[in-house]
């Protein structure tokens, strides 16, 4: 008979313990011969993320920069499918207080609603731990 592992034990995907093990090599600094900047955790912690999240798995985000708001940056972006263009804003969670979250879910929940020829065309959301990602129409 053959025992379950108690619930309290968190189980990890090979893609959870391979970003812990990068996260841990950064934070120790082995990974790079200097010691990493706060922009250079940022961006390695945002590059796993996307990879655990489903909009890098339907989305080719490109590296190029359409634009930058209060909530995050827009990203070009091509559905690896259809090869359709989006743009993709991509919200940092972190940092955020419950007003700015707030806003941001009522930016998503307005985009939903809204179906006009003058209107920026709302594809899709996609959440992780520490992102948001709404795709929409390239105008």
């Amino acid at each position: 008979m053959l025992k379950s592992r108690p619930s309290s034990v968190p189980t990890l995907s090979k893609s959870q313990m391979k970003r812990q093990e990068i996260l841990n090599q950064v934070d120790a600094g082995t990974l790079h011969k200097h010691q990493p900047t706060s922009k250079v955790k940022t961006a390695i912690s945002s590059f796993l993320t996307l990879l655990q999240s489903g909009v890098k798995k339907e989305w080719c985000i490109e590296s190029c920069e359409l634009g930058k708001g209060k909530f995050g940056v827009v990203r070009l972006a091509t559905n690896r499918k259809s090869g359709q263009p989006a743009a993709i804003k991509i919200m940092q969670k972190s940092n955020k207080d419950d007003k700015e979250m707030r806003l941001m879910m009522r930016e998503i929940e307005i985009m939903k609603h809204v179906k006009h020829p003058n209107c920026i065309e709302f594809y899709g959301m996609y959440e992780s731990r520490n992102h948001i990602y709404i795709v929409m129409e390239v105008v």
